[in-house]
C-alpha cells in the first residue's frame, strides 16, 4: 500500500515530535491537505492513501496550512473527494486549519493548528538561529518585510509608511520591486484609488528594498529565513498577514520572537489577543494593541472588503504614531525589557505550544 499524504512522516514527526506521538497514541492518521491540492495526480492516489490511513488508524486529521476558501473550486473538489473516500471505508474526518479563530471557538470537526509555527521553530533549530548574536543596537525604529509581493493591503501599508516620511523605517518586498502598481493582486477588493497608484509608480516603488536573506546561513529564498536585515537590524516589526476570507496567524507572526523584537500586527482583528494566548509577551506598556486588535470585531466574520482593510491599516499607523513620542533606543536597552524579550525567545523555542495544543486537542477527541 502507497502512502502519498502522511503529514507526520513529512513534516510533524521533525517539526513537533510530541504531537506527532500524540496522535500515533490516539490512533489518528495524519493527511497533509496542501500537497494533495497541488498534485495533480491526487485523484488516483487518494483511495490508495485512505485505505492506508484506514487500515493502520481510527480517526483521520486533514490538516490544511493555507488558507482556504468555500469558493475556491479546486478546494472543494479535493475536500469533496476525500469526504467521499473515507464514507466508503467509514473513517472518521477531522480538520485541523490555519483559522485562528477556531481554537476558542472549534466548529463540529474543526479547530486551529498552529503548523506554521512549528514549522518556522523546525527550521530555526535546524538552521542554528538560537546561537545567533542578534544586535542590541539597531538602525531602524520599524521594519516591514513582507514575503507576499504586491498585494493590495501591502501596498497600502507602504503607502501610509511612506506618506509619514520617516527613515527609520526599513521597508522589503518579496521580489520585483520597482513593479508597477498594474502588477498588484486587487482580487475581492477594488482597485487602488488613482492617487495611490500615481504615487507607487512615481515616488514609492524605488525606494523598497528586496526581500534579502539568510546573513547567516547564505540560504537560498525561504519563507522561515528571520536572519536578515529587517530582524536583526530594527527594534520592532510591522506583520502584515492575510487579509482573506481564512483569518491565520502565519510563521510571519512569530519571527519576531527570534529576532527579539516587539511585533505590530496588521492582521484580522483578534490576531493580537490569539499571539497573547499562546503565551507571548507583546509590551501592551509600550504599545497598546487593542486599539487596532479590537477594529471592526463585532464584525470579523465580514472585515474582507477594500474599505475594512484601509480602515484596519490606517488605525494600525496611527498607533504606531503614538509610539513615536516614546524613545525607542531607551527603551529597549532597559534590563527589564531585555529580559522580556528574551523570555519570548525562550518560550518560543520551547514545547510549551505543543503541550498547550495537545491539551486542546484531547479536550476535543473526549467531548
Amino acid at each position: 500500500m502507497h502512502i502519498y499524504f502522511d503529514f507526520a512522516k513529512q513534516t510533524l514527526n521533525q517539526a513537533s515530535p510530541a504531537i506527532a506521538a500524540w496522535a500515533e497514541q490516539n490512533h489518528i492518521g495524519l493527511f497533509e491537505f496542501d500537497n494533495c491540492l497541488y498534485d495533480h495526480t491526487a485523484k488516483d492516489l487518494l483511495a490508495d492513501h485512505l485505505q492506508w490511513v484506514n487500515d493502520n488508524y481510527s480517526t483521520m486529521a486533514v490538516v490544511e496550512m493555507h488558507p482556504y476558501f468555500s469558493t475556491d473550486e479546486r478546494y472543494v473538489e479535493k475536500i469533496e473527494l476525500i469526504q467521499e473516500h473515507a464514507a466508503k471505508l467509514n473513517l472518521p474526518l477531522m480538520y485541523w486549519t490555519a483559522d485562528y479563530r477556531l481554537w476558542d471557538n472549534p466548529e463540529p470537526g474543526w479547530t486551529f493548528f498552529p503548523g506554521w509555527y512549528f514549522r518556522l521553530r523546525n527550521h530555526a533549530k535546524a538552521t542554528n538561529y538560537q546561537n545567533y548574536a542578534f544586535p542590541v543596537n539597531k538602525k531602524y525604529n520599524f521594519s516591514c518585510c513582507n514575503m507576499s509581493n504586491l498585494r493590495f493591503e501591502k501596498v497600502f501599508n507602504y503607502i501610509e509608511c511612506f506618506q509619514r516620511k520617516r527613515s527609520d523605517w526599513y521597508l522589503t518586498i518579496y521580489n520585483n520591486p520597482t513593479a508597477a502598481i498594474s502588477q498588484i493582486d486587487i482580487k475581492d477588493v477594488g482597485p487602488l484609488p488613482q492617487e495611490h497608484v500615481d504615487l507607487w509608480n512615481s515616488e514609492i516603488k524605488h525606494t523598497i528594498q528586496e526581500y534579502r536573506y539568510d546573513l547567516q546561513n547564505n540560504e537560498n529564498l525561504n519563507p522561515y529565513s528571520t536572519i536578515f536585515e529587517g530582524h536583526t537590524n530594527a527594534y520592532c516589526n510591522l506583520v502584515m498577514e492575510h487579509s482573506m476570507e481564512i483569518e491565520i496567524v502565519s510563521e510571519k507572526s512569530f519571527k519576531p520572537f527570534i529576532a527579539g523584537q516587539i511585533p505590530v500586527y496588521c492582521a484580522a482583528p483578534g490576531a493580537v489577543q490569539f499571539i497573547s494566548q499562546m503565551g507571548f509577551d507583546l509590551f501592551y506598556d509600550f504599545i497598546d494593541h487593542n486599539i487596532y486588535d479590537a477594529v471592526l470585531n463585532d464584525q470579523r466574520r465580514s472585515w474582507q472588503g477594500i474599505m475594512n482593510i484601509v480602515d484596519i491599516i490606517k488605525t494600525v499607523h496611527m498607533t504606531i504614531d503614538q509610539l513615536y513620542q516614546r524613545n525607542f533606543v531607551e527603551y529597549f536597552h532597559r534590563p527589564d525589557v531585555l529580559a522580556r524579550l528574551e523570555q519570548n525567545k525562550q518560550h518560543f523555542y520551547s514545547d510549551a505550544i505543543d503541550h498547550m495544543t495537545i491539551q486542546h486537542l484531547d479536550r476535543l477527541i473526549k467531548r
